[in-house]
């Protein structure tokens, strides 16, 4: 391995970790699937960025080195000087945020899409049963 492919493994490896720490330190995320309330879902947001990050980013290591060989190769092929052959990480590091801003999108998506709707919904029946529940408790059958 050389340098940069070093860099890109540790850097990569230690995000996976800080992430992991970040998983583990989450509040209570119950209170998030209920509302949309805009600080809960970018915490949720976070929070899920991080967990798939530390789930996949151990998976995604070799993928980022193929991908780091083979834009420094084309790059060594072409002999036009332009900002990404001066800097070779920045094509890795959009590659890399685009994996993870493709995650985040993808839990944000699913949180208003499906989970919020879907707990409203069960809550506001599980309200009714409660309340029937109570009915019945209170002025129930007495014979």
């Amino acid at each position: 391995m050389n340098k940069l492919q070093k860099i890109i493994l540790v850097s990569l490896v230690s995000i996976s970790g800080f992430s992991w720490v970040l998983s583990t330190n989450q509040p209570d995320m119950m209170n998030i699937m209920i509302t949309y309330n805009p600080i809960l879902l970018g915490l949720f947001t976070a929070s899920w960025t991080a967990g798939m990050a530390a789930m996949m980013f151990p998976a995604i290591v070799p993928m980022v080195l193929l991908y780091n060989k083979l834009t420094t190769n084309e790059q060594s092929i072409s002999s036009v000087e332009t900002l990404e052959a001066k800097f070779p990480t920045l094509k890795v590091i959009l590659f890399v945020g685009t994996y993870l801003a493709i995650w985040a999108l993808t839990g944000l998506g699913l949180l208003l899409a499906w989970s919020i709707p879907m707990n409203n919904i069960v809550m506001s029946n599980d309200a009714k049963l409660d309340m029937k529940l109570m009915f019945y408790t209170m002025f129930g059958n007495k014979s």
